[in-house]
């Protein structure tokens, strides 16, 4: 369209602008509905008309919500540099409205407002403000925004994860809040210090969440696993495990794939599931610019208040004239009329037929995949004794035995024969030095370990979770084990420790996870060599039972 094409349509657009204000001013609120509807799309058409009269459009108190509704819509539509922080600054009263809906509503235009004028100062903090009103749905829908204006500007994720982080997962009810929410965890994870636990108390209860949920779930787990690996692989594994038994197909589709994608190569599958992602221009949701114009075409038609093409809500087929029904006007009356052409009947297309029953992973190969042997106690299948009935050899999914399955899942290791006479105890070097990077390298390529439980007293677990966990931690520091993070919500506390032999270079590393209902301690050991860790073992142990 040219310069002047262009000027000429604002021309008329403003022309027409005048009599429908007129008919607006009136008090039948059905001519009104029809009016706003037509100032609506010619607001999405040409904003600039109505940017300077945007007060027009404020809510009354004494009007439906049908109106009400359909103005926040033309509000959106007419915001811009010069009348956003205005026009949000209105929304924020109507989101305290005892309309639910209308509050929802004004929540909304707020999250599409700051979508669409970013460059405005204040707009992003006016959204995030309603998580402090207090109401479920009101953070809900909040939520649900944040993600989208995450989704759109990466620049500002961090502001908004800062206020995100401070909302428990479980004050989130709504299933489409939820997934907003596991979506910011699993997305910005790196920049929230429990993400990891948040996400593995939700996976907890994996069976109980909706399908959106639950996918999710899947997808943060796998993208904060490739961020934070020492701290995911139990929750890794348990929603791997969990979803691989879902009925829905789409999860259980999701899970195989998942497993699949780590087994084959780890780097493609970060590449495929962490890799940036790009940038957003429009949502799949919104309406599209060619049916706008679509219906721009049939100005004061009823496709205006429908908000799409007649041929969406008429007939293709126009219908046959009626005849002339001369029979029913004549002297003697016949018996004449019109005969309505049938449509033909709609054609239905056979079913394909589908095979239910098709699965892609046997149940035992199913069962190899998620599930660790409990009597394994981390040594490799070659060193076992061979089992009367042989079965296909676990696959080590990143040289990780507890990935899948996860120590949580694994009854306690069944007792030992009567051992040799323990060696002298082990010495460590104070205060070893180790990188965090260093760290989940190496927890990734060690291979000689062993995972055992141990019971916590009364005093022991109080002593564990007393002034947030630091008197634990200073207790295990005395014994020259260096603490690499530590953390957790109740029920579960995580602790990750690092030691270094005296008499050698060799490094050990630990993961310990306290459970609080069953007052228990699960602790997997890893060594550059083979003897360290049961060495270790007998270290902590001693450590543990002085608490």
């Amino acid at each position: 369209m040219s310069v002047r094409n262009v000027h000429s349509c604002l021309q008329v657009l403003e022309r027409i602008k005048d009599p429908l204000m007129t008919l607006l001013s009136r008090d039948h609120f059905e001519t009104a509905y029809a009016v706003l509807c037509h100032f609506h799309l010619i607001a999405q058409r040409a904003p600039i008309i109505f940017s300077q009269i945007y007060t027009t459009f404020y809510c009354r108190i004494n009007e439906p919500s049908y109106i009400k509704h359909l103005k926040l819509d033309i509000l959106a539509a007419i915001a811009d540099e010069t009348n956003a922080y205005d026009i949000a600054t209105e929304l924020t009263e109507y989101v305290n409205d005892i309309d639910e809906k209308l509050a929802r509503k004004a929540i909304r235009t707020v999250g599409k407002i700051a979508l669409e004028v970013q460059d405005v100062p204040g707009l992003v903090e006016r959204l995030l403000g309603f998580l402090d009103i207090g109401k479920d749905f009101v953070t809900a829908e909040t939520i649900v925004q944040v993600k989208d204006l995450a989704r759109k500007y990466p620049d500002i994720a961090e502001v908004c994860v800062g206020s995100i982080s401070n909302i428990s997962l479980e004050d989130v009810e709504e299933p489409e809040a939820r997934a907003a929410f596991i979506w910011i965890l699993g997305e910005h994870g790196q920049g929230i210090q429990d993400a990891p636990y948040l996400l593995e108390a939700c996976a907890q209860g994996f069976t109980n969440e909706e399908d959106q949920v639950q996918l999710a779930l899947l997808s943060a787990a796998m993208k904060l696993f490739f961020k934070r690996p020492p701290e995911c692989q139990q929750l890794l594994g348990v929603t791997l495990a969990a979803a691989s038994a879902e009925s829905s197909q789409d999860v259980h589709d999701r899970a195989l794939l998942y497993y699949r994608l780590l087994h084959h190569n780890l780097q493609e599958a970060k590449r495929v599931v962490a890799s940036p992602a790009p940038a957003i221009t429009r949502f799949a949701e919104e309406q599209s610019p060619e049916q706008r114009d679509h219906i721009f075409d049939e100005l004061n038609t009823l496709a205006v208040i429908y908000r799409k093409p007649s041929s969406s809500f008429t007939n293709a087929v126009p219908a046959h004239k009626e005849e002339e029904e001369e029979g029913l006007i004549s002297i003697g009356g016949g018996s004449g009329g019109a005969v309505a052409a049938a449509a033909p009947a709609p054609v239905t297309a056979p079913a394909a037929a589908v095979d239910e029953g098709s699965s892609l992973l046997s149940h035992d190969e199913q069962q190899e995949a998620f599930f660790a042997d409990p009597t394994s106690n981390g040594t490799p299948p070659a060193a076992r004794a061979p089992s009367p009935s042989p079965a296909a050899p676990a696959m080590d999914l990143l040289g990780l035995d507890d990935l899948l399955g996860g120590t949580s899942l694994a009854p306690p290791p069944a007792a030992q024969p009567q051992q040799p006479p323990a060696p002298p105890p082990l010495q460590l070097r104070p205060q070893p030095q180790l990188s965090p990077q260093v760290f989940q390298q190496k927890w990734g390529t060690l291979t000689n370990m062993i995972k055992f439980q141990h019971s916590l007293s009364a005093s022991a677990m109080a002593f564990v979770e007393a002034n947030k966990h630091q008197d634990f931690c200073k207790k295990v520091t005395a014994a020259n084990v260096a603490v690499m993070a530590s953390g957790g919500a109740p029920p579960t506390y995580r602790f990750y420790f690092h030691s270094q032999r005296a008499d050698r270079e060799t490094r050990i590393l630990t993961e310990s996870i306290v459970d609080k209902n069953t007052s228990t301690m699960q602790v997997i050991v890893k060594a550059d060599d083979t003897e360290s860790p049961e060495q270790f073992q007998r270290l902590y142990q001693a450590v543990l039972n002085t608490l």
